[in-house]
């Protein structure tokens, strides 16, 4: 019925047919005529489920081929794209058939991508020449209305890496306006094969320029100036309403207290400084251009704008896919840590979808690409960054401050003596080398505090659900990593071999050390994982946290601490800090403290929850208490129960991970510490 065969009543059918069609071990013939209708149809909806139920049928290539002439840019562009994926070189004239008759924009792009990725050489379209040919005709036709605020005559000069000539500026602006004109923060593939054609500082700074253009226009706000005059114009009207509302209803006077004149003034241009003056979603294909852009810079411009505008789901989704076209290890990162731990689930599915595309291009499983691609921050296998200043050389290496633990670079001298700063070149140094050293340093120490930030996450993530990788793995990935190795060595670890199992904690020297400092040794098909209370017994838990005060380790986290604590072999909550209660303030503070993030509101602008997720586990823990509002503002409020959410159901705490319940319990119970058990708590915390 869902594919026409017979009588139907909607196209939610048709979706719930292609999902059994995926369960056979072939496609019945029957359906293939329909499946071909949707996979080269100009409807949208179905078109890439049945693409891929038609992966491995013989005539695959020659359907897909017939859609680079169908009459529709969309359905071409489409088809392109679909060959792509199929990836069979004989496609390659049939492409450039259709090449050489395309005019519109988006299925060029498409089609010189997947000539690429078919192995053809292209190399004939991307010389300077005929790029500057394609540039003149193409900013013949008006640009896109929309990028109007675009600053085209402020853009940065660029070199081509080939030659190290000048690019035209006409090139930067057709590429500027192709990339809108393509709507796609991936440029089609083709945008990152332009800017992949300049020398890398080129494409480092176009890139920093369009990510700083693009979100500034998109986060623009009114000034202080055009806030303050709104609130004036305003004032006396609210004020006004506020009294004769308090007036009627006195007993709103005990609760909220007397506004002031002053106090709603402030409210009014909190209120105009808080609106949006535009948007640059409409513009997203330029984000394309920032493929080349510093991994450390793309990382925290990216944080930073979910941080402040965490409301912007089609933005931050629009600068995660165009973080997922940047090579760099720290932008991958982005995206990793985006689908690993991401409130919004359409953005973290996205950001999923796109690691999962990055790992599958690689070969690499998802834990593969995470240990693959830690950036290193610059220092070499020694563990060292050299900071060359031509005749002289300084170097950096990984410390702790002694203050608050975080780590940070020691810079020493030529002599190996410590120093406080990089000098500024003398006369004898040779200057610009010495500049760049200075920027190197500069950026290594960003990059380590973002790795240091995502790899502490992330390994505790592993412990909790008992990830665990072979020795030699361990070794190549984690103990060999020039910053890493600087995290691992603050843990405990535990590899078996067979049912044979030894603790241990390595050193940054690459050491393995037991607990009474003796040498341990394992094979590279071990199984290394992290260590906990719960895995090991409270003797050993015990030595280990004295071999920690011993050697003066400072832990990323605390390993031997936490315990499971007894729950029904039916239960699905703990409640045993039901009703301590505390405040708003008090509760967010602890919550986000541990890694937790508030939940979504609800009817009425209220939230009741604080929860983060485990993607490893597919596991949300959830904290819940008794709410607080949108905006939020101080008020008295309980803690309720602690659970746990898989695909959107409660799950049975027998069936989560015994290390992972007994981390959230802890939480749980930190959070609720945060005050006391009071018998009046619902009265008191009601909303």
């Amino acid at each position: 019925m869902a594919f026409g065969l017979a009588p139907t009543t909607g196209d939610y059918r048709l979706g719930s047919a292609m999902q059994m069609l995926r369960i056979f071990p072939a496609v019945p013939s029957r359906y293939l005529p329909v499946l071909a209708q949707l996979a080269t149809g100009d409807a949208k909806t179905f078109r890439l489920d049945a693409q891929e139920l038609l992966k491995g049928q013989p005539n695959v290539v020659d359907l897909a081929v017939q859609t680079l002439g169908d009459a529709k840019a969309e359905v071409r562009t489409a088809g392109a794209v679909w060959l792509a994926r199929i990836g069979n070189p004989s496609a390659v004239p049939a492409l450039r058939a259709a090449l050489a008759k395309e005019k519109r924009e988006a299925p060029r792009a498409a089609i010189l991508n997947t000539l690429k990725v078919l192995g053809d050489d292209i190399s004939e379209y991307l010389m300077s020449s005929v790029l500057l040919d394609e540039a003149r005709k193409g900013l013949t036709a008006a640009a896109p209305s929309g990028m109007s605020w675009f600053p085209m005559d402020a853009l940065p000069s660029c070199r081509w890496d080939s030659t190290g000539e000048p690019v035209d500026t006409e090139i930067l602006r057709w590429w500027c306006v192709l990339g809108v004109k393509l709507k796609d923060p991936l440029g089609a593939g083709l945008i990152p094969l332009y800017v992949g054609l300049l020398d890398e500082p080129s494409r480092q700074t176009l890139g920093k320029f369009i990510l700083d253009a693009w979100i500034a226009q998109d986060t623009r706000r009114p000034s202080d100036e055009e806030c303050r005059a709104h609130a004036s114009a305003e004032v006396d009207a609210r004020y006004n309403y506020y009294q004769s509302n308090f007036q009627r209803r006195p007993e709103l006077w005990a609760a909220e207290g007397a506004l002031t004149k002053e106090q709603v003034f402030e409210g009014l241009r909190r209120d105009k400084a808080s609106e949006y003056l535009g948007s640059a979603i409409g513009e997203k294909g330029l984000l394309a251009l920032t493929v080349g852009a510093p991994g450390h810079r793309v990382l925290a411009s990216v944080q930073r704008y979910i941080r402040d505008h965490k409301q912007r789901r089609a933005q931050i989704e629009a600068l995660i896919t165009a973080a997922a076209g940047n090579p760099d290890p720290s932008a991958i990162q982005l995206v990793l840590s985006v689908a690993r731990k991401f409130n919004q689930e359409t953005v973290r599915l996205k950001a999923l979808e796109l690691a999962e595309g990055i790992a599958e291009r690689a070969g690499w499983s998802m834990d593969e690409l995470a240990d693959r691609t830690i950036p290193t921050a610059g220092f070499d296998e020694s563990g060292v960054l050299v900071l060359d200043y031509g005749p002289r050389q300084f170097t950096g290496r990984i410390a702790r401050s002694p203050k608050t633990g975080a780590f940070t670079i020691n810079v020493f001298n030529p002599d190996g003596k410590p120093i406080t700063a990089l000098p500024k070149p003398s006369a004898t140094d040779d200057e610009e080398t010495a500049n760049e050293s200075r920027k190197q340093l500069t950026t290594s120490k960003k990059e380590l505090t973002q790795v240091a930030g995502l790899q502490s996450s992330r390994l505790f993530e592993a412990m909790c659900v008992q990830r665990t990788w072979d020795g030699a793995s361990w070794r190549e990935y984690l103990l060999a990593h020039p910053v890493m190795a600087h995290l691992v060595s603050t843990l405990v670890w535990q590899a078996w071999e067979g049912d044979d199992s030894v603790l241990f904690r390595p050193t940054v020297d690459g050491e393995l050390l037991g607990v009474e400092d003796e040498a341990v040794v394992f094979g590279d098909d071990a199984r290394v994982c992290l260590a906990h209370a719960v895995t090991v017994t409270p003797q050993d838990a015990s030595a280990w946290l004295a071999h920690i005060r011993d050697f003066q380790v400072e832990p990323l986290f605390n390993q031997f601490e936490a315990v499971s604590p007894k729950v029904a072999d039916d239960a699905t909550v703990i409640d045993d800090h039901l009703g301590w209660l505390s405040d708003t303030f008090a509760i967010r503070g602890r919550a986000t403290k541990r890694g937790y993030s508030r939940g979504e509101a609800e009817d009425g602008g209220c939230f009741y929850e604080y929860s983060k997720t485990l993607p490893g586990a597919s596991i949300w823990v959830v904290i819940g208490f008794t709410g607080s509002y949108f905006p939020e503002e101080q008020m008295e409020a309980a803690v309720k129960e602690l659970s746990f959410q898989k695909n959107g159901h409660t799950l049975p705490l027998a069936e989560v991970p015994q290390i992972l319940l007994a981390e959230s319990y802890a939480d749980y119970v930190y959070v609720a510490e945060a005050g006391q058990f009071d018998p009046d708590w619902e009265t008191k915390s009601e909303i």
